[in-house]
């Protein structure tokens, strides 16, 4: 018996890549170690039918002969799994910086980049393997999530064209967009908490007239529901303001 395992706390990088594991290496058992991530608590019973997930406490481990793991190699990760490190095969898909004590694996990928996808995505495209729109979609919300819409550093071309190719085979953009919320990192949660410690209201009056130096009549190109032009201070033009 083979399984495609990733790690608990499953997010949609690691599901996607646990599709695409599936798709690569038929016949595998998607095993699902602890709970689901953020939006996918919502998402994943609606494709429940057409994942085939399988918890891992169902999973003989006495039957498993190799393990295919992604987006992952901490041995600590991966529940049950753990007792069959060093005892069968592991193939190891994972964009995370290698680490002392990662998995020992006999073949796989591993290279730093936005997301896992991206590192399988042109391993099924070498043997012609097509994806269904819902596979697709679920992989391009995997590297749409890593990368933070392609606006973190980490994101590479690599990431770029797998999201590029991904898009050809049917991938639902704006479904993706809705089921990956944008969140706030740990350190960017603290720091809004203590602004809103602090905030205070403050009520301004001001005209033009207020505005301090000379003045210039503009038109706002941001704002065209206002009756423009209007009065603005030339030493705030072209700011945020106007």
């Amino acid at each position: 018996m083979r399984v495609v395992v990733a790690h608990e706390n499953l997010d949609f990088d690691a599901l996607g890549s646990m599709v695409l594991a599936g798709r690569l290496f038929p016949g595998s058992f998607l095993a699902l170690v602890g709970g689901l991530e953020g939006p996918l608590k919502e998402i994943a019973p609606l494709l429940e039918d057409r994942l085939d997930l399988v918890p891992a406490s169902e999973i003989p481990l006495d039957r498993v002969s190799e393990v295919i793991l992604v987006d992952n190699a901490r041995p600590e990760r991966i529940g049950p799994f753990k007792a069959l490190v060093g005892r069968v095969p592991f193939w190891v898909f994972d964009h995370h910086p290698r680490a002392p004590g990662d998995v020992p694996a006999v073949g796989g990928r591993v290279q730093e980049v936005g997301a896992t996808v991206s590192l399988l995505l042109p391993l099924l495209m070498e043997r012609g393997l097509v994806l269904t729109p819902l596979e697709a979609t679920l992989a391009y919300a995997g590297i749409w999530e890593d990368t933070g819409g392609f606006s973190f550093p980490s994101t590479t071309p690599v990431d770029l064209e797998a999201a590029h190719h991904l898009a050809l085979l049917g991938a639902e953009i704006p479904r993706v967009r809705a089921w990956v919320r944008p969140h706030l990192g740990e350190e960017a949660r603290s720091v809004l908490k203590e602004l809103l410690k602090t905030a205070r209201v403050v009520e301004v009056e001001a005209s033009a007239s207020s505005w301090p130096g000379p003045r210039k009549r503009v038109t706002c190109p941001l704002w065209p529901p206002w009756p423009t032009p209007f009065w603005t201070c030339t030493r705030r033009t072209g700011c945020s303001w106007c």
